[in-house]
């Protein structure tokens, strides 16, 4: 299903939004709303949604400066502006932001309706490929390794490589591994290099692609703090530079073979026989 957060100051408007589409059936689900910029950030913070929903008319701030800030700590999340204002300059400020489109009141007119539905389609298709590209790079392994395997990777050095570039790529990962757009674009950026030259070579160096690299990094990160705090779930895949909490129980389950329920259980079993 794909996540979505409406934001209206208006609540006879966020019930419109939700019964002017069959969310459902096109595998949508939302996962909450808010009448500000300031609740739905807070909001947001807690539920990672994979589509925002939002006014440019806000009481407190306005919906692109919203957006703006959305865009900037979640580069995944789609936003979808649905507004009254049609001016040229609010429509070419919400293009350059990175808005996915923008769509006039009220939705039960019918070519607002059809546009709606449209740019939620376009939505749908680019959040599929992107979690279908994700989970292909991420399979690399063919078993999921336990968790002690995984602590000993994180904690093994990998800077006596003997290309200078890998060990640049490897600190620089190491620096900044909490950050969620963290990436080979980024990394090899950063060291000055070409993206398909750094994949290849660090492949051949640390075994394995730069990808599975970081996400067997955050895994192992991740119960570390499974291990030694209480901190939530969604509060630990922020921690380790996952943007998407789902998305972290997903890898996590892929690497480790228990779901973190399952760990955080074993966890306190192992406690209570000690």
């Amino acid at each position: 299903m794909i996540t979505v957060f409406i934001i209206d100051q208006e609540p006879a408007d966020r019930a419109a939004i939700r019964n002017c589409y069959d969310w459902e059936q096109n595998e949508f689900v939302f996962i909450g709303e808010a009448g500000s910029g300031t609740e739905a950030l807070n909001k947001i913070k807690e539920t990672a949604p994979d589509i925002v929903l939002t006014d440019v008319d806000l009481p407190d701030i306005s919906g692109l400066e919203l957006a703006k800030t959305i865009l900037g700590q979640y580069p995944h999340c789609h936003i979808i502006i649905i507004t009254h204002c049609d001016s040229f300059a609010c429509v070419r400020t919400a293009l350059r932001i990175g808005v996915d489109d923008f769509i006039l009141k009220p939705l039960n007119a019918k070519e607002s309706g059809d546009e709606f539905a449209s740019a939620l389609q376009r939505v749908k298709t680019s959040i599929t490929e992107y979690r279908h590209r994700m989970l292909t790079e991420e399979n690399t392994s063919s078993s999921p390794e336990t968790a002690q395997q995984l602590m000993e990777f994180h904690h093994h050095n990998h800077y006596g490589k003997s290309n200078h570039l890998i060990s640049l790529a490897v600190e620089y990962i190491e620096e900044h591994l909490t950050e969620p757009d963290l990436s080979l674009k980024k990394v090899a950026a950063s060291i000055f290099t070409n993206e398909s030259y750094l994949s290849r070579i660090f492949k051949q160096e640390i075994g394995i692609s730069m990808i599975e690299y970081i996400t067997r990094k955050r895994i192992a990160e991740s119960i570390r703090l499974l291990n030694h705090t209480n901190l939530k779930v969604y509060e630990i895949s922020e921690q380790v530079g996952f943007r998407d909490s789902h998305y972290f129980s997903i890898c996590f389950k892929k690497h480790v073979g228990i779901t973190v329920k399952e760990f955080k259980k074993q966890k306190r079993t192992d406690n209570r026989t000690v």
